[in-house]
């Protein structure tokens, strides 16, 4: 299957919302949040979640041909470290997993965008 690796725009928070709640059901110790927590969000944070990935932060998503999300890399500055980003927030489907997976295409994209942008701006 072929993907397509792009940053998300701020328009995609529902998506952003599906994805995420599907990786904290599917890998609860994975995130630094609850499912529970996550799901009492506001549409508004998640309006902003994405507004802020797509703007500063590098979220980056997998789409596969039939335009479902697969997978999510995500790239932020870390705190108190200049000039350093990490990238957070890798998750990809169950059904997307293995080698011919987004996986590797995800982190490229985080890795490449990271060391372009070290503060994310």
């Amino acid at each position: 299957m072929k993907y397509v690796i792009r940053r998300i725009t701020a328009e995609e928070w529902r998506e952003l919302r599906a994805i995420r709640l599907e990786s904290l059901l599917d890998s609860p110790d994975a995130f630094g949040v609850r499912h529970a927590d996550a799901v009492a969000l506001s549409d508004r944070t998640w309006r902003e979640q994405a507004e802020r990935a797509g703007a500063d932060d590098g979220l980056f998503v997998a789409i596969n041909e039939t335009g479902s999300w697969a997978g999510t890399a995500g790239v932020a500055p870390l705190d108190g470290i200049p000039d350093t980003a990490h990238v957070h927030a890798v998750y990809v489907a169950p059904a997307h997993r293995g080698p011919d997976g987004p996986a590797r295409a995800l982190m490229e994209a985080a890795v490449d965008f990271a060391r372009e942008h070290p503060d994310c701006t």
